[in-house]
């Protein structure tokens, strides 16, 4: 796990570099907190005004992203020393998948503000509630792997991804399809009697 010590190493220096690293975490603390609030809000509900109120705040990961990519770029421009390059593409990888982060928190706020009543996972399928926790849960360890610089839990995590939410999360995705291809005056048939 030589890539997750370097990328501790650059966190821990005081160039451009490393302080792009300082506000990705910052990017994906506050893409935690939005994203939390947005589940909350979806299960249990919350005034319409509260919610366009925290869907703005995505503006804020969209300029740490754009803020963390100038000081990489700017980075290697004038230092011109590639050696940790690699890391410098690690970090670009991560603000954008941080930032798609934001935009379906966004789309869980639109079905948060359009849905005429709250909306839990449970009450749609299982395989979409364990979805949803896990996302939760694998958001938080991330952080606290990044926070605590612990290479066993970050290795864990990237080794489990694929066997805990790739293989339900396509199964969803072909529900949806499924759902899709029906005639309309089938769609009040719920997503948990479609089959895989």
């Amino acid at each position: 796990m030589s890539v997750f010590k370097d990328i501790v190493k650059l966190w821990n220096s005081d160039d451009l570099l490393s302080q792009a690293w300082d506000e990705s975490y910052k990017m994906m603390v506050l893409s935690n907190e939005i994203f939390t609030q947005a589940i909350k809000y979806l299960r249990e509900g919350e005034n319409k005004d509260t919610i366009k109120a925290l869907k703005k705040r995505d503006v804020e990961i969209n300029n740490f992203q754009k803020d963390v990519r100038r000081k990489v770029v700017t980075h290697y421009a004038i230092s011109q020393d590639i050696d940790d390059l690699p890391n410098g593409f690690v970090l670009l990888n991560m603000v954008v998948d941080v930032e798609r982060v934001g935009d379906y928190t966004k789309n869980i706020l639109d079905l948060a503000l359009n849905h005429p009543n709250t909306i839990k996972s449970e009450e749609f399928s299982e395989d979409l509630h364990h979805v949803e926790q896990e996302v939760v849960s694998r958001f938080s360890k991330t952080l606290e792997a990044i926070h605590t610089q612990d290479a066993d839990v970050a290795r864990t995590m990237m080794d489990s991804y694929k066997e805990t939410l790739t293989s339900v999360s396509d199964q969803i995705g072909q529900a949806v399809q499924i759902l899709k291809r029906r005639p309309s005056h089938c769609s009040w048939i719920p997503l948990i009697d479609v089959p895989l």
